[in-house]
Parts: C-alpha cells; structure tokens; sequence
C-alpha cells in the first residue's frame, strides 16, 4: 500500500478509539458465551467461524501496550495498573469486534478499497505539510514513531474506521427526525415558562375507610390482580471469606512482591507549574503566537487574550498534578525543559500554549508506610481463594451426598429457607442471593458455588410452590389500603377541579407562581413526559386538565412563556442534525446489538487466561 501513495491528521486519538470506543460498541457481544471445544490450545477464540490465536492476540497486545506507554510519559506503569485496566480483556474484545464488524459488514458487500484508504489518510493533517501529503517515506516514518506499529498493521486499523464508518451509512441512510419533534426537543431544551400551580398532596385528605364488604367485592371484580407468585424453598451454604482471613498467612516476600507489582497505587503525581494561553479560535491563536514570536513576554500575552483561569496572572498555574490534566498536556509537560514553550496544543475545542516553570517528580509513599494496608487486602484476597476452593469441594460433595452432609463433612451447617419469591430475602441472605439461585435449578438439584458479597454460596432446592390464585384473607390488607389511596385521589382531583371553576383552592394545597425551565423539577411534583408535552402546548392563562400523580393531584395554567425565536431559527439546523446523529447512534447500536447475537462466540478460557498471565508476567 505504501508505494500507492504518490501526491499526497490520521488524528492522535485514532487508535485510542479502537482501544475504547470499540470496547463500548462491543459491549452488546456475549462475553465468553460460549466453549470451544477439541482444537488448539492456541486458539483464543471463534467468532462466526473466524479464529483469534495467542500469537495474533500478544501481537496486538504489545503494539496497544507501547501507544499506553508513550502516552502516559513518566507515569510508571505497572502490571496491577494493566490488571485494574482488564488490558488484555479489552484487546481481546477489540480483536472480536473487528471480526463481528467485518462479518456483518460482508452480508451487505462492503468493503474498503486501496483507493479510499489512500484517499482517507493522505486527507489527514498529521501526514502533511502545508497542504501537502508528505510523501511514503516520511509516511512511514511518522506512523512508526507515532503508533509504535508497521505501516501494514496500522493501515489494518484505519480500513476497520473506514469500514465502520460505511457500515454505519448504510444501515442509518433512513433515520430521519420529525420537524416538529425537532422544535419541540429544542423548546425543552431553551424555552423558559410562568407556571401557576396547585399540588394537593393525598396525604393531606381524609376519606372514609372502606367495609368489608366494599373489600370483598372489589377483590371478587378484580381477582386476576391477586395472584401469589411461584416460591421455592431450599438449604444453602455460606463459604464466608471474612471469616477464613485468620486463617491465612501473608509472608514478608508476599508484601514485597505486591508492592513492587502495583507501585502506582501508592505514587504521589508529579506536579507542574507552568504559564497557559487558552484561546477558543485560530484567529486567536495566529494573534498569540505573532505576539511570541515579536519576543513580547508570555505573561503579558496570557493577560491580553487567554481566556483560561488566572489569565490576569498571566496564566499561572502553580503545582497542577498530572492526574488533573488532558493526557496531551501532561505528555507535553513531562518532556519540557524550563521555560521551554510548546507548539499548540488542541484540547477539546481549545488551542493552549504552555510555558513550562517547573515540574516535580512523581514520588512514592515507602513499603513500610503501606504495609499494613497490603497485608489486609492480600489476606483478604487469600481468604476468597481458600473460601472458593472450601465452596468447590463441598458442590462436589454436594451432588453425591446431598447439601447438608458435605455442609458438615467442611465444619458448616445447611442453612434452611422458608418460601420465597425469586430475589426475595430468606433468613441468613438479606441480598436475595440464595432466593434468585433457586430459581435456576431443577427440584433436589444443587446450584453453585455462586459469588457472594462475603464469600460463596451452594445452594440446594428442597420444594416449589406453584403460581396460584391468591384468597381474599391473604389480600385483605392490601386491598383496603389500594381502596383508601383511590378515594383519596378521586377526592382531590374533584376538589381541585371545582377550585379551578372558583377560584377557591386548598389551603393545605400547595399553590405557587414559579419561572422554570422543563428541564427543572418543579419542587415536590412527580412530573411524567405526557404532563411535559401538555406543559409545552397548553394555552396561555388556561387552566390544565387535573392530573393525578402517585402521591399527589396537579393543576397548572401557564401564564406566559420565553423563548428567543430568532436564536432558535438561527440554532435549530445545527439542533437537528444533533438530534438526527444522536437518532442514528441509537439506531445502530440497536442493529449492532441484534447483529451480533446472531453470531456464534467460542471462548477458551483456559488459553486466554495463560496467554493473559503471559503478557501481564513480561
């Protein structure tokens, strides 16, 4: 491909899109949904047919893992940060999506030419010069040190933006927005409004209670409504790893090695003091840097066009950490010399001139002040492994002997459930846990160990109750208290609607005259989107409909409304094409979503928690 370019910015953030933005995409693609079985150990993952092998997966791997290094400049970066990072999990997942999308790319023929590819990067900034591609060699030479990958492998990557960018096209070429859906989006978003209104709080009313005989027959005219959900009742077995952390031992070597793994976690952030000219415009930013360039002082610039914070200072800003700061600004930052000033850098819709003042090191708190802390958390996670393999030996016990002699068999008791519904707590699990896992075996079947919030559960289902129809002595109570909550709210809104008629409301009500936005609450008032809409088309100085909200009765009338007319007409083209991406991004992940559950996932697990230990290890 390179002795294609003959004439002729692939942007800094291009490949950090494919290491983040896919993994968003991605996140409608089954995790590990499925086995591979027979085959190579080698083989990663199958997708539709396709296949992810370890050496493709350290290959992609090392290249993403370099592009992190130079980004993060004297950041040291340690194994538990690209653990906490779930580093390999995400290139796996970015090497799956490219298959998913390349697949469902082909049922609609698309494909990317040599000459789009040419076209696409010879059009981006960082590979000119005034204008001008720069040429293969220099081409070359710039996604080397740029990319820290081969000019084949790069290219690789930009076809996939190229790919998805035409997938997209095609599958959002019909989306359209509404002209008046536009506007009336664009008033909830900038119109301000004079809203009287009347809120009468059902608390605030008295009504009668209803007989018994009021209760028996509403309960025989609406029987489907009382229904007693199926409920299962079981033993189960908490493995606890809290109560296991006496139990293990944490060595010296141990503490060491973690700290010495996972240093980050205990570093203090480099820090810099440096001048800043922030301008929103090129314009701007021609004017700054002619001003420089005249040898007028930086200070004196910064006064007279920054528009960043302590701009009257001259820009100052003292003892910034680097955590704080974009990752174009602390690169920069962190291989200046003093006084040193930078080219222009581009921050979201920004331009910024540094001048560097001066910068301290990144530094870290001693093994002897974190020690302790260590010690707790690796206890804790040996406690969750000893808890794991105590929960495995009992299942498999379990499944031969019944739950409750392998229970006892380890030292722990079965604990036994009453009836619940699914999710519902029992006795010993106020979390829902042991109920949720009944509901996914079959009768005597043993389910587990499942992950708790302490430790592990194994789980056996003892009996079921099937759905039936619920008596009336079960739902007596509640029906009564679903009878006095109706006659309340009935009884407010006829009162509200004769006060709308007089004039005369409520004095426990609350009546208000208020100047609101629609993306305010109204204080108190649980607004749906049908009372918005109303909110939007009621006629001035006319009393609303009564709306009858779960704790409440709300009446309004709008007496005036503020909306900058010419503004709107002057921002809504640029409103609805916002609008329209915004309608074509749901659209597509809707697609993607459905697209991808129709492809068949293979994951060796064992393959890519070795090739895992591998990378993490070097």
């Amino acid at each position: 491909m390179l002795r294609k370019f003959r004439k002729s910015k692939v942007m800094k953030n291009i490949i950090l899109w494919l290491v983040i933005g896919v993994f968003i995409l991605f996140v409608f693609v089954a995790w590990g949904s499925g086995k591979i079985s027979g085959g190579s150990q080698i083989t990663i993952a199958k997708i539709g047919g396709e296949q992810i092998d370890v050496p493709s997966f350290e290959k992609e791997y090392y290249a993403q893992l370099d592009m992190i290094r130079d980004r993060m400049g004297n950041q040291p970066i340690t194994k538990g940060m690209l653990e906490r990072m779930r580093l390999p999990e995400r290139i796996l997942q970015s090497m799956e999506y490219s298959i998913i999308l390349r697949q469902i790319a082909s049922k609609f023929k698309l494909k990317v030419t040599d000459k789009e590819l040419v076209n696409y990067i010879e059009r981006q900034s960082i590979f000119q010069k005034n204008g001008v591609f720069v040429g293969p060699r220099e081409y070359q030479r710039r996604v080397i040190s740029l990319y820290r990958m081969s000019v084949p492998q790069f290219e690789k990557k930009v076809r996939e933006i190229i790919l998805e960018r035409k997938l997209r096209a095609v599958i959002t070429a019909g989306v359209r927005t509404n002209k008046k859906e536009v506007e009336k989006a664009y008033r909830l978003n900038n119109e301000k409004y004079q809203i009287e209104y009347v809120y009468y709080p059902y608390e605030d009313i008295t009504v009668k209670e209803p007989s018994e005989d009021e209760i028996r027959e509403y309960f025989k005219k609406n029987k489907e409504k009382y229904i007693v959900p199926e409920k299962r009742e079981g033993d189960f077995v908490e493995i606890s790893a809290f109560k296991l952390k006496n139990q293990v031992t944490v060595t010296p070597k141990e503490i060491r090695e973690y700290y010495s793994d996972n240093k980050d976690i205990f570093s203090i952030p480099e820090k810099y003091s440096f001048y800043r000219i922030l301008v929103k415009s090129e314009d701007q930013l021609k004017k700054v840097q002619e001003e420089l360039t005249k040898g007028i002082s930086f200070q004196k610039v910064a006064k007279k066009y920054s528009k960043g914070k302590n701009a009257e200072k001259g820009g100052y800003l003292k003892d910034v950490s680097g955590l704080s700061m974009s990752p174009e600004e602390r690169q920069w930052l962190s291989k200046a010399e003093v006084n040193q000033i930078s080219q222009p850098i581009k921050v979201k819709n920004n331009y910024e001139i540094l001048k560097l003042d001066g910068k301290t090191p990144i530094t870290f708190k001693k093994l002897d002040e974190v020690k302790t802390s260590i010690e707790s958390r690796l206890k804790i996670d040996k406690a969750y492994k000893l808890a794991s393999s105590i929960a495995d030996k009992i299942y498999r016990d379990a499944k031969k002997s019944g739950l409750e002699k392998a229970a006892k068999k380890y030292g722990y008791t079965a604990e036994k459930t009453d009836f619940a519904e699914k999710g519902e707590p029992v006795k010993g699990d106020p979390t829902g846990l042991v109920s949720t896992a009944l509901f996914t075996m079959e009768k005597g079947g043993i389910g587990g160990p499942f992950k708790s919030y302490s430790g592990y559960l194994i789980v056996q289902l003892r009996a079921i109750q099937p759905l039936r129809q619920g008596k009336y002595e079960e739902f007596a109570e509640k029906i009564k208290d679903e009878l006095i909550a109706m006659k309340k709210k009935n009884k407010a809104m006829k009162i509200l609607e004769k006060s709308v008629e007089t004039g005369n409301f409520p004095k426990v009500a609350v009546h208000k005259k208020e100047i609101h936005s629609y993306s305010e609450p109204i204080e108190g008032v649980e607004l749906d989107y049908k009372t918005y809409e109303e909110l939007l088309d009621s006629p001035l100085g006319k009393w609303s409909s009564v709306h009858a909200f779960k704790k409440g009765a709300f009446v309004f009338r709008i007496d005036s409304r503020e909306l900058d007319k010419e503004k709107m007409w002057k921002e809504l083209p640029k409103f609805r094409a916002q609008m329209l991406q915004r309608e074509k991004d749901n659209f597509y992940r809707a697609f993607l979503q459905k697209e991808s559950s129709k492809i068949k996932i293979g994951f060796n697990r064992k393959a890519f928690e070795k090739a895992r230990k591998d990378v993490l290890g070097k």
